[in-house]
């Protein structure tokens, strides 16, 4: 028998900075019956060793099995052992470093937590003697894991190897998130309003009078759903003017308040917010208390000028009046001051939702917000906090929630800060409790939050100056996870601090240069590229790598937002998905930047462009990715991966030609390209491309393109074939038939002006030259060496070719222009022969020319010029809104129009071949920006033929044209409501009115009655209804006619109570006081109403959260501890019974005696190992010392 060493390789203990590695040697068949008994009872020693830490292994490793990782010997690639070659000290099993003398035979090597999960290769030639002094050599190899710092666990060396990544991302596609970590049935929706922002009166003037064009378009791009103004502490200092006083504005206001909250700045932000699309949503202030003030901004704001604004704050962090005005301030004057602002708002407009308490420090919600809560109930619409995890003036650097970016980032502070990402699970998850307890269907707002408060100074650990923690990297990456978070949480409306203001403000994400901050592009990601259907969702390394998911809402497609948290490395993930059969191929935005610290960021290398903000954002490129149940993906540090992921099946199987088209010409270098879809189930092999019969050109993977040569073949008529090979055998192909040419143009020219002599001019496209060229003559300073271009172009070079009979060199310059009076260009350059290329930087242009430097007596000729560029798209004028569509005399006609084009829009004009130019109207009031007209505007009747005229900076025009009938006073009914019976009534009671309708023309054929509440009530003149809810209810009227015509619409507002209601009463029927963890447990409740029936159920613990809606259900999930259950019933009018509960204690399953019997064994066993082991040395000795006695006396005889 052989006798060779082989390695015993123990599982880590990852909070040790060593790997012990054990030599076991094999035992020879002759040695002693005592050795044999020794080894015997050495193997029953180890196996109940084995035995025992299998069925407590606590008693060896106090970490559990998942903190572990067995290492494996395997056989290392080729490439591995060149990097190992070059490092041979990283060899410490070699006999010429370390010498193993004593059993066992081990070592202890210390290994570097430098390093992010690199892997070693050991491979050691190992000398080891047995008792007999025998010498056995082997050589082995094994791979060592190098585990990174704060307990990252890395990964297995075959997981390496194989390209798996070490973090896990999994996606339930099909189930939603739950408060309590699990899943719930189907995907929660997402609140469009968890996308808001915070609009500051400190800059009203960038919104007013009107609004900058430039912030315009920056702020569509992220599309803010909701606008909160005027914003923080200033909107709780603002004076409300209703008259636009002399005097007083955004910085000035009778004492005690500091600004003057005027009635045309709210005009501007409701521009501003119907601009940009915005709901608005708007504060009033509190801390000079002044109810009747508030109610004048909802009389103004809701009836006088019919903004209907629903979302209203009472005040801006109460909690911090002690330490401004107040210092005895508390809650309790909160709730009272709370109250009186509600009911002078709501007898003004009853349909507002009322929002409050909006403590500064998230923590004081269990403070502030629940005790309110608890006192006000349903008056509160929305429950509100705000949330800044670091504070600008923290005076220790050593404070957690001091401003580092370390500090942003850090997952679970465990401190009094509550600052972590795992404090934004808790407390999104106890306020949607809370609201749920006390004021049942309402919201959850999170209407400030940001990195830091106080950050007015950009104090972070990069030195003091800027940028500041929120202005990096590091911010948009925390926004990133947080948006997650709010979203899969419930949270219905978030407000980010703050969208714009100047540089002193670190928040800020668009300052007054129009610049952006990385945190902008984070926004922007989840306004253009993330669903609305929040899905279950998990990362094996959520403290590093976090994923949040969702589809679309017709499912159809699948995004993913995944975020590295660390910022120093790069992390490679799985992800797995389940519940959605995925396209095979996906696009890829990839938000990241030089460094966590940095303030500037990008979009797969892309910025966007201040000065062409709309034009910068339709260059986007998407990164195509290979995506499907289960693929990989690489996260630079710090950095956002937002990936959108087609069903599969969504389009159906086969390949096509994106370029070139059928029917194309086409000339010099192109790169042929193909979109490819598999058919179900299947990958791609490959692609296959090939011209006429010629040798085919494969590509293997996405995205799947060849460069291909046209001059390699003769000019005509050639078909260029595509065809998909799938991992099922399947194939598919298409083709397209080209024309190739030597020499092509891009697009026909005007003619080129000259002295006399007119030629035809082309733009060609980076290809060969033209046959045909212009000649003419150039004296100093002409303009009539100018070249049109019908369209906007963007200049890459301009060739010119001089006579060569020119007697001497002269000197000109190349100059471009948009609207041919204001040239820009090269400097003197001097004449040769043959062709000279001059270069510019993409310029913009409709117009170029050359001029000469020379004397005006002295002429040269040009033989030819050549532009190279690209066509830009033209002027294009829409007309995207006109509301009403059947307006009346003197009713006022809102007009909207859409300009895109490459270059600065110069005007914009309405007209009416009835009323003429229609903004010179008297009542008209008109609105332009870069890329949109609004006109309101009332008309004559009759019909009209609408034109709308666009006219850009270079002087191109463009139409749109609408034709609209304007229908006189008596040609559409207009309806009344008379004899109403009251606007307050008990539930149940009947409601009557009647409708008046005056229609001079036509019959008036049908009447409806809407409740915002309830629906369609009546479609009869006289309305009798019994049938309304409890609530406030705004019925409108209108009427149709016989012609089909709608009339006006008619409003009243009632409000509808409900009867005295018993409270019904909640009952527990199972239930128990001890469980195991992870073993399934049963809970039953039922419900007594005696006036009603029971609709709902809720069941609560207050560790865990929401555990179920139904009477009865069974749960293996509760964490370990002791729980109080909560459970309640709800009845048909809308009224909770009282909490019944009780306690149950979650406990893991006790091994204790059974830890007891093996370490008992165990001693026991070392034990007899050591007596054995003994006795066996003693009696070998004893025995060869005989035997040798006896050999020399045999030997002795011999002789």
């Amino acid at each position: 028998m052989s006798n060779k060493p082989s390695y015993y390789l123990p599982k880590h203990d990852i909070t040790k900075p060593y790997i012990t590695y054990t030599y076991i040697t094999y035992i020879k068949k002759s040695y002693s019956i005592y050795s044999i008994f020794t080894v015997i009872f050495i193997l029953f020693s180890v196996s109940l060793l084995l035995t025992s830490s299998l069925l407590y292994p606590q008693i060896y490793n106090p970490h559990s099995q998942k903190d572990d990782y067995q290492l494996q010997k395997t056989a290392p690639s080729q490439e591995t052992y060149q990097k190992q070659n070059q490092e041979p000290s990283l060899n410490p099993l070699d006999p010429s470093l370390y010498h193993l003398s004593d059993y066992p035979y081990s070592l202890d090597y210390p290994y570097s937590l430098d390093y992010s999960h690199y892997i070693h290769y050991i491979h050691s030639n190992s000398d080891v003697r047995n008792l007999n002094n025998e010498t056995y050599t082997d050589t082995a190899g094994l791979y060592l894991l190098e585990f990174e710092e704060n307990g990252d666990r890395g990964v297995q060396p075959s997981e390496i190897l194989e390209g798996s990544g070490e973090v896990t991302l999994e996606v339930m596609a099909d189930r939603g998130p739950a408060s309590s970590g699990s899943y719930i049935q189907e995907p929660r929706n997402i609140n469009p309003y968890v996308y808001g922002q915070n609009y500051v009166i400190r800059v009203i003037d960038w919104i007013y009078p009107k609004a900058n064009k430039t912030l315009v378009e920056l702020v569509k791009q992220i599309k803010p759903s909701i606008l909160r103004f005027p914003g923080g502490n200033p909107a709780d200092e603002c004076y409300w003017d209703r008259y636009n006083t002399p005097g007083l504005d955004y910085d000035t206001a009778p004492a005690p308040y500091t600004r003057t909250l005027r009635a045309d700045y709210v005009d501007a932000y409701i521009n501003f917010c119907r601009q940009i699309g915005a709901e608005p949503f708007m504060q009033v202030c509190l801390k000079y208390y002044n109810p009747s003030q508030a109610a004048d901004l909802v009389k103004y704001c809701n009836k006088d000028k019919g903004y209907n604004i629903k979302y209203w704050e009472i005040g801006n962090e109460p909690d911090r009046y002690q330490y401004q005005n107040q210092p005895n301030y508390t809650v309790e004057q909160y709730i009272d001051e709370f109250m009186d602002y509600y009911y002078a708002m709501k007898e003004v407009d009853p349909s507002i939702k009322i929002m409050g308490s909006n403590p500064c420090v998230t923590r004081k919600i269990y403070e502030w917000l629940e005790p309110f809560l608890a006192s006000v109930g349903t008056h509160c619409a929305v429950g509100t906090s705000h949330f800044y995890p670091l504070w600008a003036s923290a005076p220790d650097p050593q404070y957690p929630n001091y401003p580092t970016i370390y500090n942003l980032l850090r997952y679970d502070t465990n401190d009094w800060t509550n600052s972590g990402m795992l404090f934004v699970e808790k407390f999104t998850k106890d306020m949607r409790n809370m609201m749920d307890k006390y004021s049942p269907g309402g919201e959850i707002g999170i209407t400030e939050f940001s990195t830091a408060s106080g950050g007015r100074n950009h104090t972070t650990e990069l030195g003091g100056g800027t940028p500041g923690v929120s202005d990096t990297q590091a911010a948009a990456v925390w926004a990133a996870d947080v948006l997650g978070r709010f979203g899969r949480n419930g949270v219905d409306i978030a407000n980010y601090w703050i969208m714009a203001s100047t540089h002193d403000q670190s928040f800020a994400m668009i300052l007054e240069n129009w610049s952006v901050r990385p945190i902008y592009y984070t926004y922007f990601l989840y306004a253009n590229h993330f669903g609305n259907k929040a899905l279950w969702t998990k990362s094996s390394q959520d403290d590093k790598v976090s994923i949040h998911a969702s589809k679309s809402s017709d499912g159809s497609k699948l995004y993913l937002m995944v975020i590295n948290k660390d910022i120093t490395k790069t992390k490679s993930a799985t992800v797995k998905i389940s519940g959605f059969d995925p396209s095979y191929k996906g696009a890829s935005y990839l938000l990241s930047s030089t460094n966590a610290s940095s303030d500037k960021a990008n979009i797969n290398g892309w910025e966007i462009n201040k000065n062409d903000v709309s034009g910068s954002v339709s260059k986007l490129p998407a990164d195509i990715i290979q995506t499907g149940k289960n693929f990989n993906i690489l996260l630079p540090p710090c950095s956002v991966a937002c990936i959108e992921i087609p069903r599969a099946g969504s389009e159906n199987p086969g390949i096509n030609l994106t370029f070139p088209k059928e029917g194309d010409t086409i000339g010099g270098s192109i790169r042929v390209s193909a979109d490819a879809i598999p058919s179900l189930g299947s990958l791609i092999t490959k692609v296959e491309f090939q011209v006429d019969n010629n040798q085919p050109i494969n590509d293997s993977s996405y995205p799947f393109e060849i460069l291909w040569n046209t001059s390699e073949i003769e000019e005509g008529s050639h078909t260029l074939f595509a065809t998909m090979y799938c991992t099922d055998g399947s194939t598919f192909s298409n083709s397209v038939n080209v024309s190739v040419k030597r020499n092509l143009a891009l697009f026909e020219g005007t003619k080129l002006k000259s002295e006399g002599v007119a030629n035809d001019f082309k733009l060609i496209d980076n290809l060969d030259m033209l046959n045909n060229y212009a000649t003419f003559d150039l004296k100093k300073n002409d303009s009539n060496a100018i070249i049109e271009f019908p369209k906007p172009i963007e200049i890459e070079l301009v060739k010119i070719r001089f006579w060569d009979g020119n007697p001497a060199k002269y000197t000109f310059r190349v100059e471009y222009s948009v609207n041919c009076t204001s040239w820009l260009g090269t400097s003197a350059l001097t004449s040769d022969t043959g062709w000279q290329n001059v270069r510019f930087s993409n310029e913009k242009a409709r117009f170029v020319r050359l001029v000469s430097e020379n004397t005006t007596s002295d002429k040269f000729r040009v033989n030819e010029i050549q532009v190279f560029g690209k066509i830009l798209d033209p002027l294009n004028a829409v007309i995207i809104n006109v509301t009403p569509k059947y307006p009346i005399e003197y009713e006022n006609i809102t007009f909207v129009g859409k300009i895109d084009g490459s270059f600065e829009l110069m005007n914009a004009t309405w007209s009416s071949d009835l009323d003429g130019i229609l903004e010179l109207k008297e009542d008209a009031e008109y609105n332009i920006s870069d890329f949109e007209s609004m006109l309101i505007v009332k008309l004559s009747p009759g019909k009209h033929n609408i034109t709308f005229k666009a006219t850009d900076l270079s002087g191109l025009v463009d139409y749109a044209n609408f034709e609209l009938t304007v229908f006189g006073e008596k040609s559409v009914p207009r309806v009344f409501i008379v004899n109403l019976s009251t606007t307050k009534l008990q539930k149940g009671e009947i409601l009557t009115a009647e409708a008046i309708c005056e229609d001079y023309e036509n019959d008036v054929e049908e009447f409806f009655w809407f409740s915002n509440i309830t629906g369609l009530v009546s479609t009869s003149n006289k309305l009798e209804v019994s049938n309304l809810s409890k609530g406030v209810h705004e019925i409108s009227l209108r009427a149709r006619d016989s012609m089909g015509f709608w009339s006006n619409e008619s409003k009243i507002i009632v409000e509808v109570f409900g009867l005295d209601n018993k409270i019904p009463i909640a009952q527990i029927v199972k239930k128990q006081t001890h469980g195991t963890l992870g073993k399934e447990i049963t809970f039953e409740g039922r419900g007594i109403d005696e006036d009603g029936t029971i609709v709902g159920y809720e069941w609560y613990s207050d560790k865990d959260g929401l555990l179920a809606t139904s009477p009865k259900f069974s749960t293996k999930n509760l964490t370990k501890g002791e729980h109080n259950i909560s459970f309640r019933v709800l009845d048909n009018d809308g009224a909770w019974s009282e909490n019944v509960s009780f306690k149950i204690k979650i406990e893991e399953e006790n091994k204790n005696s059974t830890c007891g019997l093996y370490l008992g064994l165990n001693i026991a066993s070392i034990l007899i190992v050591i007596t054995v082991v003994s006795t066996s040395v003693i009696y070998s000795k004893i025995y060869s010392k005989k035997k040798g006695k006896r050999g020399n006396k045999k030997k002795g005889k011999k002789r």
